[in-house]
């Protein structure tokens, strides 16, 4: 694809774990793979929208952002890493096929007011800890099999 963020060059259809460390990005390219922490502490655009790249996710992929406030991801992304967000400025998040909330992953996320999710089944330890201005009712379509330990504590 030959995407190039900040001279920091992308060989293929992925990102290297913490390649733009740091940065300012403009936008961010749909690829296929993003390596653990590609945007680890980086301001990025006020919205992402995955959607249309059903591209693998990493741990930590948006920890630490700055600038980010919307995120929706593609339909069928599944799991949602440990530390997916977590300490960010994510205010909306929309992911309607994710199964699963890892460990920590919006861990700190203070400015978090909306989740939409429409499949989910559990939520790991802390997933949601420090989520202080989550607002929005949590709905759950199937049969919640795990919340882990402090998972909604504010």
């Amino acid at each position: 694809m030959g995407y190039n963020i900040e001279g920091k060059p992308l060989q293929g259809n992925s990102a290297r774990p913490f390649q733009f460390m740091n940065t300012k990005v403009a936008s961010v390219p749909p690829l296929s793979r993003y390596g653990v922490g590609a945007f680890f502490g980086c301001h990025l655009p006020t919205v992402i929208d995955l959607r249309c790249c059903n591209p693998t996710l990493s741990e930590a992929l948006f920890q630490d952002v700055t600038g980010l406030q919307e995120l929706y991801l593609p339909s069928c992304c599944g799991r949602i890493p440990s530390e997916f967000l977590s300490h960010s400025t994510i205010r909306h998040f929309e992911g309607l096929e994710t199964y699963l909330i890892g460990p920590y992953a919006f861990f700190g996320c203070s400015d978090l007011r909306t989740v939409k999710m429409g499949a989910l089944t559990g939520v790991d330890d802390y997933g949601f800890t420090g989520c202080k201005n989550l607002k929005t009712d949590v709905h759950f379509l199937y049969t919640v099999s795990y919340i882990g330990k402090h998972a909604f504590a504010s």
